[in-house]
């Protein structure tokens, strides 16, 4: 009868264990989106962030480093609650306006869930200067903590 005891007192343990709720992991983290223009000069562009809505939560968008992409990109509010977030910016002012590679936005993330994420970055369109189309890249790279944002932060209201 003691082995049946046994038997017993352990499903009666793994019951209770999984009865208890599982707590969920949730992290903050950054990621910092640039645009790589080569030797073209850089007067607007627009990026589609895509991520997984169930697990990203995005929390806040400021702008990047250069002067004329400082202030936070614009973007519909609807996209923090989707799986995707359209960024565009623009300047008309020649002397700042960068070439290369530039810190265009940072987006601020809650992630939930032990599982790394997929999200990207896909660049739509962008222009020099006189509004003239040009070939550009876009990709994501995630913030390192000491690192500092260079502008104005807009956060989900």
């Amino acid at each position: 009868m003691r082995p049946i005891l046994v038997v017993a007192l352990l499903l009666a343990a793994g019951t209770i264990a999984a009865a208890e709720p599982a707590e969920t992991k949730t992290a903050f983290r950054a990621w910092d989106v640039f645009v790589e223009s080569g030797g073209e000069t850089l007067g607007a562009y627009q990026v589609e962030i895509s991520y997984p809505k169930a697990m990203v939560k995005i929390v806040g968008v400021e702008g990047g480093e250069p002067e004329p992409f400082q202030e936070a990109p614009h973007y519909d509010p609807k996209g923090l609650k989707g799986d995707r977030l359209i960024l565009a910016a623009f300047t008309t002012d020649t002397k700042s306006a960068p070439k290369g590679t530039v810190r265009v936005a940072r987006i601020h993330m809650n992630i939930e869930g032990a599982d790394t994420p997929q999200i990207s970055a896909k660049l739509m369109t962008a222009a020099d200067i006189d509004g003239k189309k040009i070939k550009m890249t876009a990709r994501l790279a995630e913030a390192k903590p000491e690192e500092k944002g260079a502008g104005d932060e807009k956060t989900e209201e």
